[in-house]
């Protein structure tokens, strides 16, 4: 069999076989270190809502909370960046079931959606080094009753201030 090399392919060829298998991994929970090895460097760094993972193994260790929580279908928007790129961005779109606890959120068994954006820096193999993401999962967890929108009412201003400096809130404003 013939096996063509990264340099005859184009970076973002290799990289966007590897996107096929994160969807893939996705959607059957695979939890596995050595599945993922084909997707991430042992050394890649995930930053998301100011937090950052970093290392394949710490990657692959948090997969089983996301996994038991979610049933997931992926579908990629929109890939961009040039042929022989370090980095590309990926939109996407997640079609998710909420099946089980996500931290301190209880289950609600529906289905709904949420999109965010990926950014991939990727080596001469494909693997990703990289992830920077966004995503709208507050969207998500109203979609699905997990989380009232009235949460989300506007604060009235600080009605005053003690003599240590602690502003005093009047309260949430009904609607």
């Amino acid at each position: 069999m013939l096996r063509r090399s990264v340099a005859c392919l184009g970076r973002k060829t290799e990289f966007l076989k590897k996107l096929d298998l994160i969807s893939e991994g996705m959607e059957q929970k695979r939890i596995e270190k050595k599945f993922w090895s084909q997707v991430y460097s042992d050394e890649c760094v995930m930053k998301s809502a100011g937090q950052e993972v970093v290392g394949l193994q710490d990657i692959v260790r948090g997969m089983p909370g996301f996994h038991h929580a979610f049933d997931v279908k992926t579908n990629v928007v929109e890939v961009l960046g040039e042929e022989d790129a370090e980095k590309f961005a990926v939109h996407f779109k997640h079609s998710v079931r909420f099946v089980g606890e996500y931290g301190r959120v209880e289950p609600t068994g529906t289905t709904g959606t949420f999109e965010g954006v990926t950014i991939h820096t990727v080596d001469d193999e494909g693997k990703t080094t990289e992830i920077v993401q966004s995503i709208d999962l507050l969207s998500y967890f109203i979609q699905v009753g997990a989380i009232s929108p009235m949460i989300l009412s506007p604060v009235e201003k600080p009605t005053e201030m003690d003599g240590a400096g602690t502003v005093k809130l009047g309260g949430v404003k009904e609607i």
